[in-house]
């Protein structure tokens, strides 16, 4: 099956339950809030129920279809079609419809180009790697975690020699792979790393395309992934600014300026180098972007009361609890429902209707909980652990944040009518913009210069690098442009002082995510991969900021001169035009590099050479070892069984020789890659080859923007061990 039939049926699967659970209610939504609104819906039911099956070891395509098939039967059975036409403000609005559909389509192919042609990472030793990885052992075996039953029947003399150890690791003390914990060597028992929501959407597409297609076809379609979620995240983005702009405005001119403001930022941010990088790297950051924006907007529509109040309310619900299951770091998105239920409260406004946002969330709470115990438990305890011991050290500012978010919950519940009045919430929103301004002054100016001095670590390689947050906010700049950095902080203040209800929520997220990062990116220096932490909020946030400060400026208040007004228009078609170019020129070399293409295709040509029961046994000592770069994708993508030994110190030989002679007696071709040394010196004969696998790829800097692309090459000396 080719792999663009697999994102069709992905995008129809997930849109048809949404389009029979929401097809009554076509009245009170424009056409594109409809679709996708009914995508929305559907591609997080299904998306969950997947989840849900890879979690209890059950995953398989067919199964996931026969829920789907039974989901969708029930919600068009219980959902009557509505007979009514749309509203009257909806039908005069269609003739700026129109337009905004005939630029939509123009957007597409481009957004298409941009966002769907993959970089091909798919090496073990880093985060995208095991996410592939563990997506392609979820479609193979059905379950995240993994038996091997390999490993499980390896002499435990050899444990020392194969897996490495974790140091105060506790339930998995060792990895056979970088990011694969080994928690019982003996039963085989082996844990990935990280929240799986997204390797198990890559599961479906994986599933989906083996169907009819070679495991290169399963992996191109486990590669696109990124970018449907981009493509989808970018419009989430698009509609939530779309939501916050009056295209009921008397003046043409301000219906127009409502039409071109969010499209003006639909492009930038499709433009823009980091978006575009990993709309193409298999991490989870655009997913996360695409159900955190997605939650935003339905959220922004429930909180101003629109209709109908339950669908705003289960796809936000939906939405931000399934962004749960994606990453970790998102947990303090559960600020929401707290200062939420406390508004609602406050203001007397508390419905049974509400309950369609708090219970999906707090059900998809509880999953988050329960599967960071019970499936993800090493990283999970890794992350908490190191959550401690950020707070220990900076358990001022962590107390500072825990009593204003209750300050703020109890004036909320206290005092809510009266904080929304105008002559009082005026004094607080001016001083927050006050105290943002100085803050990003400081993070431009003066923080590159006076901040806190570097740190230096050893990276893998022995090589000296510097870890620095002092110059975030400048290299934020290397791909948002400093213009774009300017107009995004002007544009935030000027929604926090006209904040209203279909934004508040956008404003919290924006400012907490934002603020965080760009105070400590908590990631390794290496550029671009350091920017991913911005992907999810801070980007699409200075870009919606930018663009609200635009309209703004296009379509100035009635009570303006006429003379201001026309020279408010100039200056912002001059802004918007050079924002967007700058944006566009920070993003060359970046649009145009697709990183290691082909090195699918190379491993798949290596494994088509190997007899299917091949066991490869990498001899490379270094930290992260050419045995877990190619090694990883070879185990669980291909399916043979890998193995590096790491420590020549612990090996047993003996032990390594009965075991070889065990594999070869039972069938299966052994392999040594890398120096045969070994092999002479214990009396096997052996056959050897060499092969040459890599490809082109970004530079990884670590003190400028990256520009150079470098060939990386890793060659295989492959010897092929003769049974005695």
């Amino acid at each position: 099956m080719a792999e663009w039939v697999v994102l069709t049926l992905i995008l129809l699967g997930g849109w048809l339950p949404g389009w029979f659970a929401l097809r009554r209610y076509r009245a009170d939504l424009d056409p594109l809030e409809h679709h996708f609104a009914a995508l929305s819906l559907g591609l997080a039911l299904t998306g969950w129920l997947a989840f849900l099956l890879a979690e209890l070891g059950l995953f398989t395509i067919q199964l996931l279809a026969a829920l789907w098939i039974l989901l969708t039967i029930t919600l068009a059975l219980i959902s009557k079609p509505h007979l009514h036409s749309s509203s009257s403000s909806l039908r005069s609005q269609r003739p700026l419809r129109l337009v905004e559909l005939a630029l939509l389509v123009l957007w597409l192919p481009a957004a298409l180009w941009l966002f769907l042609r993959p970089h091909e990472t798919i090496m073990g030793g880093a985060d995208a790697g095991v996410y592939v990885s563990t997506a392609a052992h979820i479609a193979q075996h059905g379950a995240i975690l993994v038996d091997d039953p390999t490993l499980a029947q390896i002499d435990p003399a050899l444990f020392p020699a194969i897996l490495r150890p974790i140091p105060n690791a506790g339930i998995a003390p060792a990895y056979l792979f970088p990011g694969f914990n080994v928690a019982d060597a003996g039963a085989g028992r082996i844990i990935p790393d990280f929240f799986h929501f997204h390797p198990t959407w890559q599961a479906v597409a994986f599933s989906l395309a083996t169907l009819s297609g070679s495991s290169h076809s399963a992996l191109h379609a486990t590669l696109l992934m990124p970018g449907m979620w981009a493509l989808l995240g970018s419009l989430a983005v698009y509609l939530t600014l779309r939501q916050a702009l009056d295209w009921t405005h008397s003046n043409v001119l301000a219906r127009v300026a409502a039409l071109l403001v969010p499209m003006l930022a639909l492009a930038a941010l499709s433009l823009n180098a980091i978006q575009v990088w990993f709309a193409r790297y298999p991490v989870t950051e655009t997913l996360t972007q695409y159900l955190l924006w997605s939650g935003l907007w339905a959220l922004g529509g429930w909180l101003a009361q629109r209709r109908p109040l339950w669908l705003w309310g289960l796809l936000a619900g939906l939405s931000l609890g399934l962004v749960l299951l994606t990453r970790i770091d998102m947990l303090f998105i559960l600020a929401i429902p707290l200062l939420t239920v406390a508004w609602q409260l406050g203001r007397r406004e508390m419905r049974r209707a509400y309950l369609w946002f708090y219970l999906p969330l707090a059900l998809l709470s509880l999953n988050s909980a329960l599967h960071g115990a019970f499936i993800s438990r090493p990283y999970f305890t890794r992350i908490v652990g190191y959550v401690q011991l950020m707070g220990t050290r900076f358990w001022p500012l962590l107390l500072g944040l825990v009593i204003g978010l209750l300050l703020v919950a109890w004036l909320l519940l206290r005092h809510g009518k009266k904080l929304w009045e105008a002559d009082l919430r005026r004094p607080f929103l001016g001083l927050a913009i006050v105290a943002l301004l100085f803050l990003a002054a400081y993070a431009w100016f003066l923080r590159p210069v006076y901040g806190a001095l570097p740190s230096y670590t050893e990276w893998y390689d022995g090589q000296i690098i510097v870890l620095t947050d002092r110059e975030n906010l400048l290299r934020l700049g290397w791909y948002l442009s400093p213009l774009g950095v300017w107009l995004g902080v002007a544009g935030i203040c000027l929604l926090i002082w006209r904040v209203d209800r279909r934004t508040v929520a956008l404003l919290g997220v924006g400012l907490f995510f934002s603020l965080l990062y760009l105070w400590r990116i908590q990631a390794n220096p290496h550029q671009i991969y350091a920017m991913r932490r911005y992907v999810p909020v801070t980007v699409p946030f200075f870009i919606v900021g930018a663009a609200y400060l635009l309209y703004w400026l296009l379509a100035p208040s009635p009570g303006w001169k006429s003379t201001w007004q026309v020279a408010s228009r100039v200056v912002g078609l001059i802004l918007a035009l050079t924002w967007l170019g700058a944006i566009a020129w920070s993003a060359r070399g970046f649009v145009t590099q697709v990183d290691y293409r082909g090195l699918s295709v190379q491993l798949a040509q290596l494994d088509e050479q190997l007899p299917a029961n091949s066991v490869l046994l990498f001899d490379d000592r270094s930290p992260v070892s050419l045995g877990d770069v190619l090694g990883t994708p070879l185990h669980y993508v291909f399916g043979l069984d890998v193995y590096s030994l790491r420590n020549p110190q612990a090996l047993d030989d003996a032990a390594l020789v009965r075991t070889i002679e065990s594999w070869q007696n039972s069938g299966r071709s052994v392999y040594w890659i890398g120096a045969p040394g070994w092999l002479a010196g214990h009396n096997f004969s052996y056959t050897s080859g060499e092969i040459t696998i890599g490809g082109s790829a970004l530079e990884g800097s670590f003190d400028h923007k990256p520009h150079r692309n470098i060939q990386v090459n890793w060659t295989l000396n492959l010897n092929s061990i003769e049974p005695r």
